[in-house]
C-alpha cells in the first residue's frame, strides 16, 4: 500500500469515527430536547453555546469554529 493509500484509509477511519460520534451527539440532543419540553425551557441556550464552541475551538482548532456551529444548529434541530 503507498502512504497516499494508507493516509486515505486512516481519514476514512476517522470520518466513521467522527460519523459515530456525532450521530451519539445527535440522539442525546433528542433528549434534551425532551427534557426541554417537559419542563418548558428554550431550545436555545446562548451562554451554554459559547461554551462549548469555546471548548471545541481550543481543542480543534481556531479553523474549526464553522464545523461545531454547523454540529450545533443540527443539534438543535434534534431537540425540536
Amino acid at each position: 500500500m503507498t502512504e497516499l493509500e494508507n493516509l486515505r484509509q486512516e481519514i476514512d477511519r476517522l470520518d466513521t469515527q467522527i460519523a459515530k460520534n456525532i450521530k451519539m451527539r445527535l440522539d442525546i440532543a433528542a433528549l434534551i430536547g425532551k427534557y426541554k419540553k417537559e419542563n418548558n425551557l428554550e431550545i436555545t441556550d446562548k451562554t451554554r453555546e459559547t461554551k462549548v464552541i469555546e471548548k471545541f475551538v481550543n481543542i480543534a482548532g481556531k479553523n474549526t469554529e464553522q464545523i461545531i456551529t454547523a454540529i450545533i444548529n443540527v443539534s438543535k434541530e434534534q431537540e425540536k
